[in-house]
């Protein structure tokens, strides 16, 4: 598995000087590189989908209880590519076999930074990894990686029905988006009304946070209380933080 060069400063040059980038697409292009692909969660009709910053080069878990994925960018084709190779859920450094035929993405000249199957090959290494447990941290549920400092489309205008957005009225569609950032001590969440997290009607109406501390409160969802614990924050391709190795003693 090969990892992509980066030439973000020569992508950043060609943006200004040709004036046809937006503020949006080159913060998106220069900062991270990604995959904006779906991630699944469970519930009683079968999976729900939403929007989510995958980065490239890593196994990365693809749903809670769910199988792995790698997205790889094809350097052949002048990174306009993107193939991704789906393991099983037991697989999670992506060693093993295929549990599916690989897909491969090609980039849409005109589409739109930031929503589903959109992505950037030249960029940096920008990710937060963190575990998602149920019943008072007793079940994992999952370990989702994200890309940082990138705004998506987190959802394709969804009737919003549930606790998890208290501004927002019930039984309505609204377009959300969101963004994740990371440092050395914590994880935030932001999410916006609106497709560019940049809403005045209800301006970043909600933080959540993933404490690197200890596990504890994160969201709730559907009438189930989610709780977090981050794992590692990844900035410009350093870690900012790791947990340390469990140790045992004789």
């Amino acid at each position: 598995m090969s990892s992509s060069s980066s030439l973000s400063r020569f992508f950043y040059g060609y943006c200004l000087f040709l004036s046809l980038c937006s503020v949006q697409a080159l913060n998106n292009a220069t900062m991270s590189k990604y995959f904006i692909g779906q991630f699944a969660f469970p519930s009683s009709g079968g999976s729900t989908y939403v929007n989510q910053p995958y980065p490239l080069d890593m196994c990365v878990q693809i749903g809670f209880f769910s199988n792995f994925a790698y997205f790889e960018c094809d350097n052949d084709t002048d990174f306009t590519t993107v193939t991704m190779t789906t393991y099983a859920a037991s697989d999670n450094d992506c060693s093993g076999d295929e549990v599916s035929q690989a897909i491969t993405y090609t980039l849409q000249q005109d589409g739109t930074p930031g929503t589903l199957y959109d992505f950037n090959c030249i960029g940096l290494t920008n990710v937060v990894t963190y575990d998602v447990h149920l019943a008072a941290c007793g079940t994992l549920v999952g370990t989702p990686s994200v890309v940082t400092d990138l705004c998506f489309q987190y959802n394709n205008n969804s009737n919003i029905t549930n606790e998890r957005y208290p501004n927002i009225p019930r039984n309505e569609y609204y377009q959300l988006s969101q963004r994740y950032t990371c440092t050395n001590t914590s994880a935030t969440v932001q999410t916006f009304v609106g497709e560019d997290c940049s809403s005045s009607e209800y301006p970043t109406y909600l933080d959540e946070y993933i404490a690197t501390t200890d596990c504890g409160p994160f969201f709730t969802e559907r009438g189930f209380d989610v709780y977090g614990e981050m794992l590692s924050c990844v900035q410009a391709g350093a870690p900012t933080f790791t947990v340390p190795p469990t140790t045992t003693t004789d």
